[in-house]
């Protein structure tokens, strides 16, 4: 993976959440909390129950960890980040199974500010990562972001669902194009400025 120093939202790879017993394969679930500060995932606020799992155990597409959504339909997690209202931004994460037998089509819906869009892996239980990405633009200075399942499925012994990981959000290549481009014409306005003073 490419590392993501220009991400701008925090704990984007669900890094930094609760430790894990160094004697448990089960991962550790968490349970509804709507509070950012509370939660025991940095940064990230859950809906229903998640599972949060580690690379010994299951299929972690990146780091050491990953969130798999287990309590079916509305569950999942969700943050808010301030962006410049008005301005075109990039979101990317990767979405698959946790290698844990789960078989079946998994759609997860992502939304950030207005704009919500539906993504689909098809699960045969052995573990896969597909990366995806929406672009969004930000209504208003605090732009709320959020990923939740529209699906449940179920194994013998366990609920299970999508694994969310490496979720990243940028400024969009246009943007960048459009601020470099106005950048360079300042630069060259300045530098006429200046030629004409000289002459």
């Amino acid at each position: 993976m490419v590392g993501n120093a220009d991400n701008l939202l925090v704990n984007g790879g669900f890094e930094v959440g609760p430790a894990f017993l160094s004697n448990s394969t089960e991962g550790i679930l968490l349970d509804a909390e709507p509070s950012l500060v509370q939660s025991a995932l940095q940064q990230w606020s859950v809906i229903g129950t998640v599972k949060y799992i580690d690379s010994k155990h299951y299929l972690v597409p990146q780091g050491n960890a990953a969130i798999e959504i287990v309590s079916g339909a509305s569950a999942g997690i969700q943050t808010a980040r301030e962006f410049n209202k008005g301005s075109t931004y990039n979101l990317e994460f990767v979405l698959g199974d946790a290698n844990n037998s789960c078989v079946g089509d998994f759609i997860l819906g992502a939304q950030a500010g207005s704009t919500v869009q539906n993504f689909t892996v098809s699960s045969k239980g052995t573990g896969s990562a597909q990366k995806f990405s929406m672009t969004f633009k930000a209504d208003s200075s605090l732009t709320p972001i959020s990923f939740v399942s529209h699906t449940t499925s179920q194994t013998r012994d366990q609920f299970c669902g999508p694994v969310i990981n490496d979720v990243v959000s940028r400024v969009s290549y246009g943007l960048k194009q459009e601020m470099q481009s106005k950048v360079m014409f300042s630069c060259l306005f300045l530098l006429i400025v200046v030629l004409q003073i000289a002459v």
